[in-house]
């Protein structure tokens, strides 16, 4: 191999080695804000837990008030019903 072809490869290895660089700069940012990501991901879920508890118990509470007042709404008729019979 003659001079220049070496210089050539010595070039590409060096530009190699700077993107090399260049990339772990990146992909250490890129952790760090992956991790400062899931660590408030982790809070968000631990804050809105209560939150979640009150719909569930909301949620039970409606179906319940529903349900009472579906029974309800078939005694009267059937109280409604019994007095037309007699």
């Amino acid at each position: 191999m003659n001079d220049s072809k070496l210089d050539k490869i010595s070039n590409n290895v060096a530009e190699i080695r700077t993107d090399i660089a260049l990339i772990k700069v990146d992909i250490s940012y890129h952790i760090k804000r992956t991790t400062q990501n899931e660590e408030m991901l982790r809070l968000l879920r631990k804050e809105l837990k209560p939150v979640e508890i009150h719909v569930q118990r909301v949620h039970g509470a409606l179906k319940l008030l529903g349900a009472a007042v579906i029974l309800l709404g078939v005694i009267k008729t059937l109280l409604e019903l019994s007095k037309m019979v007699h």
